[in-house]
């Protein structure tokens, strides 16, 4: 809802901020699931991961992402 409304937003991914952890090419599993902590967070088991991080926009905080299934 980026610039359509005036409310703020849920933190979705872990390691957005002021110096990123999330990069291009991590994956993404099931987080801890609430707004502060994000409801997605970067794994290194592949198995477990169900999102591939195409794309990073640390300064307006958000990722792209590819489902892997």
């Amino acid at each position: 809802f980026q610039y359509q409304a005036a409310y703020e937003g849920r933190v979705m991914v872990a390691g957005l901020g002021a110096t990123p952890t999330v990069a291009v090419d991590d994956l993404l599993r099931p987080g801890i699931g609430n707004d502060s902590s994000g409801y997605w967070t970067e794994t290194a088991t592949e198995a477990d991961a169900w999102f591939y991080v195409t794309s990073v926009h640390a300064d307006l905080g958000y990722v792209d992402a590819q489902m892997l299934f």
